[in-house]
């Protein structure tokens, strides 16, 4: 219940601060999750709160996407927004390696990640309900349809491309290492 009562009031305090409800309830899912859990709840407990918030990220991803489809249904130019859509997944694989190497170099007692750990790492990162919910929050004003589109082509790519072909990659850069040693 406590957990609920941080979403909600949390939520309500973004609102009033003007700030992302989506990335604050995500950073406060992550203490609790990673504080929370190990100091304050019972096993019993944990496995309740993990299979609710399991459930109900199901139902809102759902949601989520029925969303955005009827969304895109009000969107003229989706399908002229192609374009936009390529230059966007490659800004987002682009932005997804350059967030793991950059640590790298500037901060050295991080260690490095070989070639084939940077592949799958940037392969790897799937995007879905986060990105939708924050497209979604977008002014109208502010072109959000440009942005729906943009954000759709992301995570169709994402999770039909990316999703489907992970473990293929993992299992081609396997036969590679295999071969090499």
């Amino acid at each position: 219940l406590i957990t609920v009562a941080i979403v909600m009031g949390g939520y309500m305090i973004t609102r009033f601060l003007h700030i992302s409800g989506p990335l604050t309830m995500a950073a406060a899912g992550l203490v609790i999750g990673n504080y929370g859990k190990k100091t304050a709840m019972s096993a019993t407990d944990k496995d309740y709160l993990d299979k609710f918030w399991e459930m109900i990220d199901e139902i809102l991803n759902a949601m989520l996407f029925l969303i955005i489809g009827l969304e895109l249904l009000l969107i003229p130019t989706i399908q002229q927004d192609w374009i936009i859509g390529l230059v966007s997944i490659f800004i987002v694989l682009f932005s997804r390696y350059l967030s793991i190497w950059l640590p790298m170099w500037v901060i050295p007692d991080l260690g490095r990640f070989d070639a084939k750990t940077m592949a799958v790492m940037v392969w790897g990162g799937l995007r879905g309900g986060v990105s939708i919910a924050l497209a979604l929050t977008i002014d109208p004003h502010l072109n959000q349809n440009l942005f729906l589109s943009a954000t759709y082509y992301v995570v169709v790519f994402s999770i039909v491309i990316q999703g489907l072909s992970i473990g293929k990659l993992i299992s081609l850069l396997k036969k590679k290492e295999k071969v090499s040693h």
